[in-house]
């Protein structure tokens, strides 16, 4: 990955919005959400977990962005732009932290054509699954 110019999408509801990539503590790839006006509303965080694999690791809207469709037109693109760049899956995990506060979360990976299957270990109480998705 390099240095790239912004993102200009466009979500659901019509909200203009540009996400830039970044460097995440040099341990991961971050797009940072921002609105028109240059409000940071979130983030995308992702990584190569091999020659044929991206990981997701974190999406985030704030509270008041969501529902309006802005991490689903960003991942969208992106799984795109991975596609063509001869990448054939998307994984991830999904915590129980994050299923207990966004109960939606679940149907959103799915209406991008993922499946989550649901794990739970005692060793991991937080862990309620496995993300994934073909490319």
């Amino acid at each position: 990955m390099h240095s790239k110019p912004p993102l200009r999408l466009t979500a659901r509801d019509g909200t203009n919005f540009t996400a830039q990539l970044t460097r995440h503590h040099g341990l991961c790839w971050r797009y940072v959400i921002h609105m028109a006006g240059g409000e940071c509303i979130g983030d995308l965080l992702f990584e190569e977990e091999d020659k044929t694999t991206m990981k997701l690791r974190d999406v985030e809207v704030a509270q008041a962005f969501r529902g309006k469709g802005i991490a689903f037109a960003l991942l969208s693109h992106l799984l795109a732009e991975w596609k063509a760049q001869g990448y054939t899956a998307l994984i991830g995990n999904v915590v129980a932290h994050d299923l207990e506060f966004k109960e939606k979360l679940v149907s959103w990976y799915e209406r991008l054509g993922a499946t989550v299957e649901r794990e739970c270990h005692d060793w991991e109480p937080r862990y309620a699954g496995k993300l994934h998705l073909a490319l």
